[in-house]
């Protein structure tokens, strides 16, 4: 049930590449008259409704699903939708791939309808036995994050981990507190904040992503692991619960940049020691994934990535005449602690060698030592 597509009668050529473009958009002028549209009216009055969440990602991933039970929200979400308005005709829509909704309203325990929403292209609507769509507003973009947000639970972190960037990649200091209340007290201060988008993002109007954050944290549950990443410039704090816990992007406020300041203050940092190393290696003979568990090997490997001078990089290297023959190796290493991100980088070897620094431009000269130690941990 969409929208109809928009296209101008000229040369095939012209009508493929537009048809293509507006792909997703509705039904292409020419192909029939499309039925009249007949908006449905709300007849049920739903106590509760289930969202399932087609994230963009792989597409193995299985689909958050949380139960919005405020019948006041659940009402109000139910009628907003039947009040928006018919997707225009003749319409140009995007052919990007965002998030998409499915909404089922149930009355009790009969199903009243079902409802899909499109986060990219036109943004439709689309309400099962409507012939045609309807178009997002912005107030129902506001009320269903908020309905996902209410639905999904909050967690209950018995620790939270800092991570202070000093300097990209290089200095980089760290600190767990481990004190139940001080934990949960910042991230009840988070769900507090305003809900800007039920995902976690770094960018947003007027600001730009982060390469290198000064902090990022990490809530410890008995559960799981929830990141957190604080953007200065966009002004948010972003929980990632993966929708089984609260997640989201969210406005910081003066209360909360002074109760975070208060933690920081209190706070005792180091420098940071990785406690874990996660190995992704590819090559010819096939890819691999290894997580290094013995800690004195993964803290030499690491004393050692730090000590490694700078240089400039072979040219044509990675090279193309090492893919063809099969001969590429590229090795992935990343340094985490407590399960934030303390150091990652990426190694090639083949013809030539080269060790780029994680997202800076800095290319590092390894030394025997280096190469036999990673090779190491790579066969263990």
């Amino acid at each position: 049930m969409d929208a109809k597509k928009w296209f101008v009668p000229f040369y095939g050529l012209i009508w493929v590449g537009v048809s293509l473009w507006l792909s997703g958009c509705g039904s292409v002028v020419g192909q029939g008259t499309p039925p009249a549209w007949k908006p449905g009216t709300p007849t049920a009055n739903p106590t509760r409704v289930q969202i399932t969440l087609d994230l963009v990602g792989p597409s193995t991933q299985t689909k958050p699903v949380v139960t919005l039970t405020n019948a006041q929200m659940v009402r109000q979400l139910y009628s907003t939708i039947y009040a928006l308005e018919q997707m225009p005709d003749n319409i140009a829509c995007t052919a990007e791939r965002g998030p998409h909704y499915m909404l089922t309203f149930l009355e009790g325990e009969r199903k009243a309808v079902s409802v899909l929403a499109q986060r990219d292209g036109c943004r439709p609507v689309s309400i099962k036995g409507e012939a045609g769509d309807r178009r997002a507003s912005n107030e129902f973009w506001t009320l269903l994050d908020k309905a996902i947000d209410v639905a999904t639970p909050a967690a209950k972190p018995q620790s939270v981990a800092i991570l202070h960037t000093l300097q990209p990649e290089m200095q980089v200091e760290s600190t767990q507190i481990a004190d139940t209340v001080i934990a949960q007290r910042l991230y009840n201060s988070i769900l507090k904040l305003q809900l800007l988008a039920p995902f976690p993002q770094s960018t947003g109007p007027g600001c730009q992503e982060e390469t290198y954050p000064e902090y990022r944290l990490v809530f410890h549950t008995a559960e799981q692991v929830i990141s957190s990443l604080i953007n200065k410039s966009c002004g948010t704090i972003s929980l990632d619960g993966n929708h089984l816990s609260r997640t989201g992007t969210y406005k910081r406020d003066t209360q909360f940049d002074q109760l975070f300041a208060e933690m920081l203050r209190q706070a005792t940092f180091s420098q940071a020691r990785p406690d874990q190393l996660m190995l992704q290696i590819n090559s010819n003979t096939g890819d691999q994934q290894k997580q290094v568990k013995d800690v004195t090997r993964l803290l030499k490997l690491y004393d050692k990535v730090l000590t490694l001078p700078t240089t400039q990089p072979e040219p044509n290297c990675p090279s193309n005449e090492d893919k063809i023959a099969g001969k590429a190796r590229y090795t992935s290493l990343n340094f985490t602690q407590w399960d934030l991100p303390v150091l990652s980088v990426s190694v090639y070897e083949g013809s030539c060698k080269r060790i780029d620094l994680g997202l800076t431009s800095k290319v590092l000269r390894g030394d025997q030592e280096f190469w036999d130690q990673l090779h190491h941990l790579a066969q263990a």
